[in-house]
This record gives C-alpha cells, sequence and structure tokens, in this order.
C-alpha cells in the first residue's frame, strides 16, 4: 500500500507529537518499518501480491478471513488486531512504531486503496506492476528528498530490531532499514543518489493527496495506538 518513506514520515510526525526522545524515536521509526521487512524474507524477494499475499497478512495483523492482501474491507476488525497487538506489547515503543505503521496501511485502505481498486480495476489487478504502485514509488522518492525526511534518517541507523514471532524477524527489519541507504537495489526502490523526483504528473495517486495523507494519517494512528 504506501511506501517505506511514506511510512516512515507519518510515524515521524506522531513521534513529535508525542514528543518523544531522540533515542525512543529511533525505536518507534524502526518499528515503523518492520511489517514491510518481510519484502527481504528468502524467498519472497521480488515477489509478486499473491504469492506474499499469506505473509503480509500476518505480518500486517489483519483480522481473520478468507479476503486476500489487498481486499480487506473489515477494517474496524482490522484496527481492533493492532490494538490487540499493543496490549500484548505495553510500553514497547519498537511495537508502537510497528502499529502506526498497520494503522498507516488501514488509513490507505480506507482513503486510497479501496477507491482504487473500484475506479481501476485492470490497474488494481497488476498488483504490484501497476501505475499506483509506480506512483507511490515517486512519491515516496519525492518525500525521501526533502529536508524534512533528515531527522528521521539520521536517527534510524541508531536503532535495534528484535523478532516478533510469526511475524517478521530482526534481520529482515534491518534488512528493510539498510536498504534505505543502499546505492543500488535490483528488485525495489532506490533512494539513494537518485536524480530528483517529480511527481507532479500522477494520474492516480497525486502528489498534494499524499502530502495531505501523511498529516490524516498519523492523526487517525495516534488516536489507535497506547504507547
Amino acid at each position: 500500500m504506501s511506501f517505506p518513506i511514506t511510512h516512515l514520515r507519518v510515524a515521524d510526525l506522531v513521534a513529535l507529537k508525542l514528543n518523544l526522545p531522540d533515542p525512543d524515536a529511533a525505536t518507534f521509526l524502526l518499528g515503523a518499518l518492520a511489517p514491510d521487512g518481510v519484502h527481504y524474507r528468502p524467498g519472497l524477494v521480488g515477489a509478486s501480491q499473491p504469492n506474499i499475499g499469506a505473509t503480509k497478512k500476518a505480518s500486517h495483523l489483519c483480522p481473520p478471513g478468507d479476503e486476500p492482501w489487498g481486499q480487506v474491507t473489515d477494517n474496524a476488525g482490522w484496527v481492533a488486531e493492532v490494538q490487540s497487538f499493543l496490549r500484548q506489547h505495553p510500553g514497547d515503543l519498537l511495537a508502537a512504531g510497528y502499529a502506526v505503521h498497520v494503522l498507516t496501511d488501514i488509513y490507505t485502505n480506507i482513503s486510497i486503496w479501496i477507491d482504487f481498486r473500484k475506479n481501476f480495476p485492470e490497474e488494481a489487478a497488476k498488483g504490484y506492476k501497476s501505475e499506483y504502485y509506480r506512483e507511490m514509488a515517486d512519491i515516496d522518492l519525492f518525500f525521501y528528498q526533502e529536508a524534512a525526511s533528515e531527522r528521521m534518517l539520521r536517527l534510524l541507523p541508531t536503532a535495534t530490531a528484535r523478532d516478533f514471532p510469526g511475524r517478521v524477524t530482526a534481520e529482515e527489519i534491518h534488512a528493510i532499514r539498510d536498504s534505505l541507504f543502499a546505492e543500488y537495489n535490483e528488485t525495489y526502490t532506490t533512494y539513494l543518489n537518485q536524480p530528483p523526483a517529480d511527481p507532479v504528473g500522477n494520474k492516480i495517486v497525486t502528489l498534494a493527496q499524499m502530502q495531505r495523507f501523511l498529516e490524516e494519517a498519523a492523526v487517525f494512528s495516534l488516536a489507535r495506538i497506547y504507547v
């Protein structure tokens, strides 16, 4: 749904609203990458949406049911699963950041993704090869290159992850974090030393829409987490 920098920017806004000191914010931000660390699991690197779907449902705390990843409709049940996860990890900033990642995806589902699937069914059927994902990647690179990302990118390398058994491993979380600072990534979006991003021509997901989304998703998440 959302890309790594978008998740981090939302989490950074939440961390700032919570007045987290830098060491705590670093852990919180690393947690906000965690659920998508499964994209770096051996055998799943570059996997299609159907092939990674069951793993993503587990890492993203989706409610029980037969709906595939990307087609979850029970948003209230999904929020309840996130809050149950938080109650299992009281006072845990890595878990709180993890929850904000998932809540951001829930807000994406509510505010963008369901309408995308309805209005652009042929594009939605293409999964990760759709124009939606190409446009989101362009916006994510734009966010990465903004000065507003400097703080979170400075803090991220100072944090250490741990396993969330049955969901994602520390190694996978570190792998997605390290990808943000790599010169080259054969499979996923590369951020470091790229030409200036220019998502102005986006048709499905606009830059203005995603700029509003950052604040809206932070408010949505902040109202539903326990820290």
